[in-house]
């Protein structure tokens, strides 16, 4: 069904890019070749290898996040509520019904698919079937709203969401191997497990989740040594040739480091038992897709990082295996310890205030405030999207980040030109249609990780 949607998607597209009103850019205006080089940027900062936050300062930056808006999952054991996570679930549904979102046909969902979900669900069970318990993910997953892969979609801008099948508002996420969790509830049906891990929660298929022990998964959590991910995609096997292929962990994510020879980095990863339960086996990794530890966190080591994410493809809520804005900052950030949250709004508050952008001033006082912004280290953030701040090149700042799309008019007419991708771009580029619809007329604040 998956692989369909995806078909259906892609030849959806190719159709509307036949239409006048719809194009692919192949270069990005004002963007020369060498600035989609990360030593260009390297070479235009003042101190590319000046560590900007050690291991110690880290820890704490990723602790005052915790409090503020990630979770500590091990204390849902004490503080779960079986009553207030049914109430918030059938309000989560009610909501998604109140939205009259349609199905990738163009069909209105009706009620025979929200009474077909709602009893999945199992609310009234809530507490009863299973109480809180620890697990793994084993493979890759993908984090839903409700307990269904049927996509719905905003029937408000129709063409592009819809039609097209990229912005389901029924995907929440999705959760790599290795990553803890703690399963709230399971579904009428067992196929679906509610969890929640530090920074998301949602529904995931239960066959993707392996249930452990508390200990099993602090031990595993508490890693000494962290093989970390510095590759869009570092890829598992499960045998030394590297020929028995498993699964993947994308940019940032970590496992337990085991031993390194050669070509090959060996990881401790966690996998189910025929009946289900978390059981911790050995894999190999590419030694040129990890890093063993962190890396130290300079500018060099986030703009080396961000532009080996060039050119990925866009997923909104990590949809088709990839990433959309907030989570590929999270990867990049994540090869060097620091943990943000998954959206972009609380990003935006992760890090330091060095510029808030007042509503309706001029793109000249905009553009003065860029001085003070340290380059590669300030994410520039507008209402649903977010990007890091790669510098300014005589008077123009550029960022690099996960879009979609933005609009150009030719003879008066808007222009849709589809990008979906990570891309480099100066702050001209409109990415709404309005009075003020450029990326720098729509710029709320700036942060920097620090």
């Amino acid at each position: 069904m998956l692989l369909k949607r995806i078909f259906i998607s892609l030849f959806l597209l190719s159709l509307s890019l036949q239409a006048d009103d719809y194009k692919t850019p192949v270069i990005l205006p004002h963007v020369d070749r060498e600035m989609t080089m990360a030593g260009f940027w390297i070479s235009q900062h003042p101190s590319p290898d000046a560590v900007i936050m050690d291991p110690q300062a880290i820890s704490v930056f990723n602790l005052a996040n915790h409090q503020k808006s990630t979770k500590n999952i091990f204390r849902l054991f004490t503080s779960f509520n079986p009553t207030s996570f049914a109430a918030s679930e059938q309000q989560t549904l009610q909501s998604i019904i109140n939205q009259q979102l349609i199905t990738i046909d163009g069909i209105q969902a009706d009620s025979s698919l929200f009474d077909e979900i709602r009893q999945t669900m199992n609310l009234d069970h809530a507490g009863s079937i299973m109480k809180p318990t620890c697990g793994m993910v084993v493979h890759y997953t993908n984090e839903r709203v409700l307990p269904t892969n049927e996509g719905l979609y905003d029937p408000g801008d129709g063409l592009y969401t819809y039609k097209l099948g990229l912005f389901d508002l029924l995907q929440n996420s999705a959760l790599d191997v290795g990553t803890p969790v703690v399963v709230l509830h399971i579904s009428n049906d067992q196929q679906w497990y509610y969890v929640v891990t530090e920074i998301c929660d949602g529904w995931v298929a239960a066959a993707d989740v392996a249930l452990g022990t508390e200990e099993q998964v602090r031990i595993f959590s508490d890693m000494n040594s962290p093989v970390v991910a510095v590759q869009p995609h570092a890829d598992l096997f499960l045998n030394s040739e590297k020929t028995d292929y498993y699964d993947s962990i994308r940019m940032g994510m970590t496992l337990p480091l085991v031993s390194s020879a050669g070509d090959n980095v060996t990881v401790k990863m966690p996998t189910a038992s025929a009946d289900g339960s978390l059981k911790i086996i050995e894999a190999t990794m590419n030694t040129d897709e990890v890093h063993i530890g962190y890396l130290p966190y300079t500018a060099r080591n986030i703009y080396e990082a961000a532009f080996a994410m060039l050119n990925q493809p866009y997923g909104w809520g990590d949809s088709f295996g990839q990433q959309d804005c907030s989570r590929f900052l999270d990867m990049v950030f994540g090869t060097v310890g620091i943990k943000l949250p998954r959206n972009s709004t609380d990003e935006a508050n992760a890090g330091t205030r060095v510029g808030t952008f007042v509503a309706g001033s001029s793109d000249v006082d905009r553009l003065q405030l860029f001085s003070h912004f340290p380059a590669g280290t300030t994410f520039l953030h507008l209402p649903g999207h977010i990007m890091l701040y790669l510098g300014t090149i005589n008077g123009t700042p550029y960022a690099i980040h996960d879009t979609t799309r933005f609009y150009s008019e030719d003879a008066g007419d808007p222009t849709i030109n589809f990008l979906n991708c990570v891309i480099v771009s100066d702050l001209s580029l409109q990415s709404a249609l309005g009075t003020h619809p450029s990326y720098l007329q729509r710029l709320t604040d700036a942060d920097a990780v620090k």
